[in-house]
């Protein structure tokens, strides 16, 4: 899989791979597991091993076996006969049953048994799927500007914008010890005690670049965290001349993540991520932070280099926590509930934020 930050975008929906721009920075493939017949049984929750060790009352026979008639009553198909089979294999026929079906009807819902308080629940997910693009945001650009004369209403704005990604969102920064925080940190031993390089020119401006990162990236972080930006957002926005191409685009930008942000203001990356439901056990996760961040730049040698620290990293990845939306069938169910308005909003606008930012060199 090819990991690329968010370049020109290909639109794409929920849980299709997305490959944005021309740049490749690195092959990052995310290992799969095959299962078999059962494999379900393992797959999906724990501490279930198998098809023997699926836990087994009369009760909870029951509670799936109904549970199957309501997912085949939403998605309008008759479930098979299964009388003649013994528990777990009566479920198991029914959830490749179910499956199948559910691959033609949608491909990007996923089925699913839960353990949930000693019981087995059935479950459809679809996932917010970030295929293969890294939303990092290169913070280089507004920093530019901040340091001119002009641009200052487009510059409070974004300051807006930028505060409402990192402290609702939950985007994070690249200050200390955050994920991208850390590799630039690495970057900074690396040039600090490698002796060996001949090009003592270009040593020195990696070496620059990187503490230029670390040391500015503090600064404006401590600017972006303050609660006043989301405060005078609205302001901001009437105040704002559209006079450019620039300044619209900048404006249209942080009007529609204005409106995500009424629409939904508390709601974070994290809200609905669950990694408990996949692969549990699993150590080697892509986790947000992995996909998610301001940068200082993704041009040059610090560009290049974080780039192909973070995918050698995800190329190490067997699961990934993305948001996931949720819905059991205990009971009968009226309509398909997979509600992931907020992410995929998110999503695309993080694509045009992106080429703004660019824009802005």
């Amino acid at each position: 899989m090819v990991y690329t930050p968010v370049h020109r975008a290909i639109r794409r929906g929920i849980g299709q791979a997305a490959r944005c721009g021309t740049a490749k920075k690195g092959q990052a493939k995310v290992r799969t597991i095959e299962f078999g017949v059962h494999g379900f049984l393992s797959h999906r929750f724990q501490p279930l091993r198998g098809e023997n060790s699926l836990p087994y009352s009369k009760e909870g026979e029951a509670f799936l076996l109904s549970s199957f008639s309501n997912l085949a009553a939403l998605y309008g198909y008759e479930p098979m006969d299964v009388s003649g089979e013994p528990f777990p294999l009566n479920i198991s026929a029914l959830y490749r049953q179910a499956t199948e079906i559910l691959a033609q009807k949608d491909k990007w819902v996923e089925l699913l048994l839960v353990e949930d308080g000693g019981r087995i629940r059935l479950a459809t997910t679809k996932s917010a799927s970030t295929g293969s693009t890294l939303f990092f945001l290169p913070v280089y650009p507004l920093w530019k500007w901040m340091y001119g004369k002009k641009h200052r209403q487009e510059i409070n704005l974004l300051l807006s914008v930028f505060a409402y990604l990192h402290n609702v969102v939950g985007i994070p920064f690249f200050n200390g010890w955050t994920y991208t925080g850390s590799r630039y940190q690495t970057m900074l031993e690396w040039l600090t005690e490698d002796d060996g390089w001949t090009d003592y020119e270009e040593h020195a401006a990696c070496l620059s670049s990187v503490k230029a990162a670390i040391y500015f990236g503090d600064r404006l972080h401590k600017i972006v965290k303050r609660p006043y930006h989301l405060h005078v957002w609205e302001e901001r926005l009437e105040q704002l001349p559209t006079s450019c191409e620039q300044s619209i685009s900048i404006h249209e930008i942080a009007e529609q993540l204005y409106r995500l942000y009424r629409d939904y203001p508390t709601r974070s990356l994290a809200d609905n991520i669950h990694p408990e439901l996949l692969r549990p056990n699993e150590e080697n996760r892509m986790t947000m932070e992995q996909v998610f961040s301001f940068i200082w730049d993704e041009r040059g040698w610090l560009g290049q280099n974080l780039m192909e620290m973070v995918c050698a990293e995800l190329n190490e990845c067997c699961a990934a926590d993305e948001p996931m939306a949720i819905q059991y069938f205990d009971t009968p169910q009226s309509e398909a509930t997979h509600d992931l308005d907020f992410e995929t909003r998110l999503y695309d606008l993080l694509h045009e934020l992106s080429d703004i930012l660019r824009m802005m060199l």
